[in-house]
Parts: C-alpha cells; sequence; structure tokens
C-alpha cells in the first residue's frame, strides 16, 4: 500500500474487504454472548482519539470507506485486537552472520487468546507499505487492524512484542 494514511487504509479496506466484513459479521452474531462482554468497548469506540493517533484516525476512516463498513466497528475491532493481545509468545532471530544463506531471521508468535473462537475469520495479513515522505516497512498483522506489533522497516530494523506475564500489571509504571 502506498499513499497517505487515508490513501493506504482505502487499499487495506479494498483489498482485505471479504475478511473485514467476516470478522465484523462475527462479531456480530456473539453480539450479547459471555464472549463479547469480555470487551466492554462502547465508551471506548466514542473516544477514539484517545487510543489512536491522527494518522492512525486517517488510515482507520480509509479502512472502513475501502471495506465499505463503518467506521465505529473499525475502530471496535482494532480495540478487540488490542484489549486482547495477552500474555506469551515466542519470538527469535537469527543474525545474519549466523544464517548467510539466508540473512537475518525474525521470528514472532502473537497470541489473542480471546479470540480463538475467531480463528476461522480472523484473516492474518502482511502488508508492504510506502507511506508518503516515510520509511517504507512491513507489517504483520490482522486484516483491518491499523499498525502492527510485528515488522521490519526499510533499513533492517525488526521488531515484534510480547507481554511480560511474570510482572505484576500495576508495578510498571
Amino acid at each position: 500500500f502506498s499513499g497517505s494514511p487515508y490513501e493506504m487504509g482505502f487499499q487495506h479496506g479494498q483489498t482485505f474487504r471479504k475478511q473485514i466484513r467476516t470478522i465484523l459479521r462475527r462479531y456480530a452474531d456473539l453480539a450479547g454472548t459471555r464472549w463479547e462482554k469480555l470487551f466492554n468497548l462502547d465508551e471506548a469506540v466514542q473516544q477514539p482519539d484517545v487510543f489512536f493517533g491522527p494518522d492512525d484516525l486517517e488510515e482507520l476512516r480509509g479502512i472502513a470507506k475501502g471495506a465499505d463498513v463503518t467506521e465505529a466497528s473499525v475502530i471496535a475491532h482494532n480495540l478487540r485486537l488490542f484489549y486482547d493481545a495477552d500474555v506469551g509468545g515466542v519470538h527469535f532471530a537469527i543474525s545474519a552472520q549466523s544464517s548467510p544463506e539466508t540473512g537475518l531471521l525474525h521470528a514472532a508468535n502473537e497470541d489473542l487468546s480471546k479470540s480463538v473462537r475467531l480463528g476461522d475469520c480472523l484473516a492474518r495479513s502482511i502488508q508492504v507499505r510506502r507511506p508518503n515522505d516515510r520509511l517504507p516497512y512491513i507489517t504483520f498483522g490482522v486484516a483491518g487492524q491499523v499498525g502492527s506489533l510485528s515488522g521490519i522497516n526499510g533499513c533492517g530494523l525488526a521488531i515484534s512484542t510480547a507481554t511480560l506475564a511474570d510482572i505484576p500489571k500495576n508495578s510498571v509504571s
């Protein structure tokens, strides 16, 4: 995808339209169930600027327009992914020096424990992104997701994340 945040979001929405609409339909099917009550998003969806920066909000608008869905539904989808990022995850890297034939290898898995019931419709995506006037990068995420917790930029800096399960949440500031 290339262009402004809105343009990249629009391309994202068009490319993953079927997958985005599928996951949003699943959320609707789960409405009123115990699973949905794990994610109390009503207030958060009404205040997206608390959770997303200006470029993210533009990209969310583009995704919604490209997929022909509501902006609120795409915001709720992203918030569910954020709230579901759970403990665990395996990460490893093998340096290019240790692996001269293939170069740097970096791998990670993301644990979305509450989303197990969505596995058949939570489509993973790999996106090559070329924003205007910024460094190109690749993200590994979910269709309809703004940003990512794993990726690599055009200079070769790779990143992945995991939750530190052995540290109490209230002890980190």
